[in-house]
């Protein structure tokens, strides 16, 4: 997205976004070798529920369904590692 004019002093009020075409950076694999499951992509997940990614651990800050660019160590909004 690339805003020209705000509508307000606090930025931009996007009421829809789509994107079209392939995604140019391929989903990296989840690996579970912490203590909780492995994280996946098209998951709902509650505040607190706990996911394994990467050989780290991470809580859920945000509830959500993840998607395949969400994971756990690219999206520190949804995600805090402990």
């Amino acid at each position: 997205m690339n805003g020209i004019n705000r509508a307000t002093v606090y930025g931009f009020s996007l009421w829809e976004f789509e994107v079209f075409g392939p995604c140019t950076t391929p989903t990296p694999t989840p690996t579970a070798t912490g203590a909780y499951p492995s994280w996946a992509r098209g998951v709902s997940y509650a505040v607190g529920q706990r996911v394994s990614y990467g050989g780290r651990d991470y809580q859920c800050r945000q509830a959500h369904t993840s998607q395949p660019d969400w994971t756990p160590a690219a999206a520190p909004a949804l995600w805090l590692e402990v």
